[in-house]
């Protein structure tokens, strides 16, 4: 429910009374948050990671940043394993900007934007975690990079024994 108080609009929860959002100077951005709240409401009750995920594939269709995002890390393994995933990693293609700017543009499209807390951007690695609810938990989605070099060994076969060549890396 919207109250107002001290010309400020406030969402509470009906059920527990608890604070929900606010402050907001419009009603209209009051009753845009019960919205976004409702429809959290209905994630907990059906949802799991991968509707999640399609509804992150959604969100970036058609925007700067289809093609630009790629599922990586634990989720990857839990998914072949038959886990439930317990966060999602995502790699961004471009510079350390892209990573931080794909998370805020998340977070405000899933209506969780709040500078300097969520995403939290981690300057010196260049990453951002963003935290949406799904079936009354929170799953955290991580923004990295592409590793910036692989490192491997090269073998060579001489009749029965292998005997290690070179080591080289490729630069991404």
């Amino acid at each position: 429910m919207i109250r107002k108080i001290h010309n400020k609009y406030y969402l509470f929860s009906k059920k527990t009374g608890r604070k929900l959002g606010g402050p907001y100077d419009k009603k209209e951005d009051a009753l845009k948050r019960e919205r976004q709240v409702q429809y959290f409401k209905h994630l907990r009750e059906e949802v799991d990671v991968d509707t999640v995920i399609e509804f992150l594939k959604n969100i970036i269709a058609g925007t700067e940043w289809e093609n630009k995002l790629y599922l990586a890390g634990g989720i990857v393994r839990d998914k072949i394993m038959g886990k439930t995933p317990k966060d999602v990693d995502i790699v961004v293609d471009g510079g350390i900007d892209a990573r931080i700017e794909a998370a805020k543009f998340i977070a405000q499209q899933v209506g969780v934007y709040k500078e300097g807390s969520n995403p939290v951007v981690f300057e010196k690695f260049g990453t951002a975690k963003l935290k949406i609810p799904v079936k009354g938990e929170m799953v955290e989605i991580e923004f990295i990079a592409p590793r910036r070099s692989v490192e491997f060994k090269v073998f060579v076969n001489r009749g029965r024994n292998c005997s290690f060549r070179s080591k080289r890396k490729i630069d991404w």
